[in-house]
């Protein structure tokens, strides 16, 4: 009793706070949702919801992911980066910039590695592990680095050609046609 809280919606207002196991708010609702703590102390983490994003805070309540993710899981992929402290260089998510809709990627703290240009995007791997992600700008893809880097310029007609074609550069392979 009293050492784990749980995500609550005010009935009154709508908002999500959290509880203790007494029913008592421990952190007042002011979020859009919520989710449940994951993790242990000291590095827990709660998933909540403001402006429309998702962010994550910690067991004091205190922000410690960016309100950027789109979705909740991808925000409790972050978190659970940041519970391991690990791959703070190569964990890179695609999302968008609230105020120009253009896709770039974070790392798992919310901060922008690769500034929001994009009017689409491909991911660096499933495992987050792959070196080059397929952008597009305008109408044309194209591939970067996960520093943001052009490997290949925008001049591919889909993802699946600028993919195909990063495949040939990367084998030594030419690239004609």
């Amino acid at each position: 009793p009293g050492k784990w809280v749980y995500p609550l919606k005010n009935i009154f207002d709508g908002k999500w706070g959290f509880v203790n196991y007494y029913g008592q708010w421990k952190f007042e609702p002011q979020f859009e949702d919520a989710g449940q703590f994951y993790g242990e102390e000291p590095m827990s983490f709660a998933p909540v919801k403001l402006n429309g994003r998702w962010g994550c805070i910690d067991a004091k309540g205190i922000q410690i992911i960016e309100p950027i993710f789109l979705e909740e899981a991808h925000a409790v992929d972050a978190g659970k980066q940041w519970i391991h402290g690990r791959h703070y260089d190569t964990w890179l998510y695609p999302t968008t910039n609230p105020e120009t809709g253009r896709w770039g990627f974070v790392n798992y703290l919310g901060r922008w590695i690769v500034e929001p240009k994009y009017t689409d995007h491909g991911y660096f791997g499933a495992d987050n592990n792959y070196m080059y992600a397929q952008v597009k700008r305008g109408e044309t893809w194209g591939n970067i680095s996960r520093d943001g880097s052009i490997v290949s310029e925008y001049v591919f007609a889909t993802k699946e050609d600028a993919a195909y074609a990063l495949s040939q550069l990367e084998h030594n392979r030419p690239i004609d046609g």
